[in-house]
């Protein structure tokens, strides 16, 4: 990590948080109507003995849109969720990212009504807390282009316009995604603020309370 890249600089930054990050969360049941008595505040965590050799499974009671959801959390979500309750870190995505989630979840649940994809949306935003939208006030443009001809990957072109997003917004763009082994070029010849998540997420502070609690 270089100088521009220290913790320092990424905790005084807002993060766009890449999909890579957490589509596995969204791969999780929909769990809509879930009944317990807990607060549902996406900060109440509750811990559910499973059959399988993983032990407990962690949820967390939400309420949105007047509907009530729990969700299984998974490692990474759970971090950001500490990182964020430690840090007050802004998180930010993007109508790309929204459409992205929504389309994999239709996609898995087709069963489920529209209504009921976009409460989980919701739901998911207020479960990290401090989930903004950034604005798009600008046209994707011949910029598109250049990244794919300079660092060709094999993914869709979705990763270069989530970078462009990050750029143009001054935001770190925290990805779980090695886009083909060239974060380090991309960092020197195109943007700074990309950070590897498995790098700094143990490095991020977090308040003694979060310390104690599994993730």
């Amino acid at each position: 990590m270089t100088a521009i890249q220290s913790i320092d600089t990424l905790m005084s930054l807002g993060w766009y948080l890449d999909t890579s990050l957490f589509m596995d969360f969204v791969d999780r049941n929909i769990r809509i109507g879930f009944d317990t008595a807990e607060v549902h505040d996406g900060q109440t965590l509750l811990h559910i003995k499973g059959k399988s050799k993983a032990g407990s499974r962690m949820f967390a009671p939400v309420i949105a849109n007047g509907k009530r959801f729990a969700f299984e959390l998974t490692k990474n979500v759970n971090l950001l969720r500490y990182i964020q309750l430690s840090n007050k870190i802004p998180y930010y995505y993007s109508e790309l990212t929204k459409a992205e989630v929504v389309r994999a979840l239709r996609k898995t649940y087709p069963q489920r009504e529209i209504s009921e994809i976009l409460d989980w949306w919701a739901a998911f935003c207020f479960l990290l807390s401090d989930y903004r939208k950034v604005e798009l006030a600008y046209q994707i443009d011949e910029e598109l282009t250049d990244l794919a001809l300079r660092f060709p990957i094999k993914k869709n072109v979705q990763d270069y316009v989530h970078l462009m997003i990050s750029k143009k917004n001054g935001l770190a763009f925290i990805t779980s995604d090695k886009l083909d082994d060239q974060i380090k070029d991309l960092q020197e010849k195109y943007y700074p603020h990309i950070y590897l998540w498995s790098e700094v997420k143990d490095q991020i502070p977090l308040d003694d309370v979060f310390k104690q609690l599994p993730i």
